[in-house]
């Protein structure tokens, strides 16, 4: 068997904060988008690995997206380590059960 044969595209996901206080802090659920295989994989690393924070929060870039598949999270922007975590605690939850 060829490997292009069982070669597949990518495709983007939506995931939604709905935590209570997120929506009550910015007035509406967050959304946010990532590629599952890729972050089912990134995620099974941060697990199997006992990381710094640095080095997860680097992880984390790689999967908190836009809609567009761009991160969202890029040299001079910063997103509060709350809504990272929902974020952490959401793809985990969607796609490691």
């Amino acid at each position: 068997m060829r490997l292009d044969s069982i070669a597949k595209i990518s495709t983007l996901q939506k995931f939604i904060i709905s935590e209570p206080d997120i929506v009550l802090d910015y007035g509406d659920e967050l959304e946010f988008y990532s590629y599952p295989e890729e972050s089912k994989q990134h995620l099974k690393f941060i697990n199997d690995n006992n990381l710094d924070y640095q080095n997860t929060i680097e992880i984390l870039k790689l999967m908190i997206l836009d809609k567009n598949g761009m991160p969202v999270i890029t040299d001079g922007y910063k997103m509060p380590n709350r809504v990272m975590l929902c974020a952490y605690n959401c793809l985990k939850n969607e796609l490691m059960e």
